[in-house]
């Protein structure tokens, strides 16, 4: 697997500075990167974990995602949310592909 392919940056707003929406955000990510790995198939969240490690000042909050391991029925996905240098939030998910497809 190419890991650059698997791999996406994402930039949110000012607005964002609690554990829900920490929460929301890295749902997102993953969302998003499931859903273009998944091609034809469906994917859907089986387990989400999150790892609040901080608070967010104000300013735009950073996340990137990314494939850890991937099988013909599974994505495995790492994430972070950064306040500038600071990480204030740390995930995994693991996420069901089903349907036809490659």
């Amino acid at each position: 697997m190419d890991k650059a392919a698997h791999l996406h940056d994402f930039t949110f707003g000012p607005q964002a500075r609690d554990a829900s929406a920490f929460s929301a955000l890295a749902c997102h990510m993953f969302d998003a990167l499931a859903q273009e790995q998944a091609g034809e198939r469906r994917s859907r969240a089986v387990s989400v974990h999150l790892d609040f490690l901080g608070n967010a000042a104000s300013g735009a909050l950073t996340g990137r995602a990314e494939v850890t391991k991937s099988t013909a029925s599974a994505l495995f996905m790492a994430a972070e949310l950064k306040d500038g240098t600071e990480t204030v939030l740390r995930a995994t998910a693991l996420y069901g592909l089903v349907g036809r497809g490659a």
